[in-house]
């Protein structure tokens, strides 16, 4: 069995969350805070990092745990290479990993959609043999929010059909939207996690910030299942 901590769109040192009275940087403290205190090691982090002006705080404060990285539509992968790079061969951020039960796939969605050689990449990577667990920044199920029909992944559904195509359950783990949901469609469960810097109300028809509150995601996989459970805390 093992735990992550998801934990995704801090936004250090854009100007946004100050003017909405959010410190980003006190809150990845708390966060990592308890998470050391959970005795989870294994943190993957979600995208939007901030300006790359905080590179070198936010690396430092990771630097002792185990860190899987995926790129938000605030980063620029030219800025996080020397930081975080898994092949010196790629000029985007995706990757794979797996264990006995599951194959671990990483996306890189930095431009608002996911490029063809992602998109094949993907094609010859999945396994029939294992179930796939799917981090990208963006959604790919719809929401019913406005957030969604603002700032969507603009080639979902391109990564939709190839994921309704394979044969084994797909879960994914997403943020981008500042928000808390579950969305479930065939094969595809989707967990879309709050932002450690402020967050956006569900709501169809405008965006509404909600900067009282943060938090993230403790995911804990075995070989029989996956379950999430959400750590939230006030500003």
């Amino acid at each position: 069995m093992k735990r992550i901590a998801f934990i995704t769109d801090i936004h250090l040192g854009e100007q946004f969350p100050i003017d909405n009275n959010v410190n980003p940087p006190k809150n990845l403290e708390t966060v990592l805070s308890d998470i050391e205190n959970r005795k989870i090691n294994e943190i993957i982090f979600g995208g939007d990092i901030g300006e790359a002006t905080s590179h070198d705080y936010f690396f430092e404060k990771l630097k002792n745990l185990n860190v899987k990285l995926i790129l938000g539509n605030h980063d620029k992968f030219d800025k996080v290479k020397d930081h975080f790079n898994k092949d010196k061969n790629k000029d985007e951020l995706y990757y794979k990993t797996e264990d006995e039960t599951y194959q671990y796939i990483f996306l890189d969605s930095s431009s608002d959609e996911l490029s063809k050689t992602q998109l094949e990449w993907i094609l010859n990577e999945l396994s029939e043999q294992k179930e796939l667990v799917l981090f990208v920044h963006h959604p790919v199920l719809e929401i019913e929010t406005k957030v969604d029909k603002v700032y969507p992944l603009k080639n979902r559904d391109e990564l939709k059909l190839i994921l309704l195509k394979f044969k084994n359950n797909v879960t994914i783990f997403c943020g981008h939207y500042h928000m808390n949901d579950e969305q479930e469609f065939k094969n595809i469960k989707q967990y879309t996690t709050q932002s450690l810097s402020f967050q956006l109300i569900i709501n169809p028809t405008e965006i509404e910030i909600d900067n009282l509150n943060f938090g993230y995601r403790i995911i804990t996989i075995s070989t029989e299942n996956i379950k999430t459970e959400i750590i939230n805390f006030k500003q």
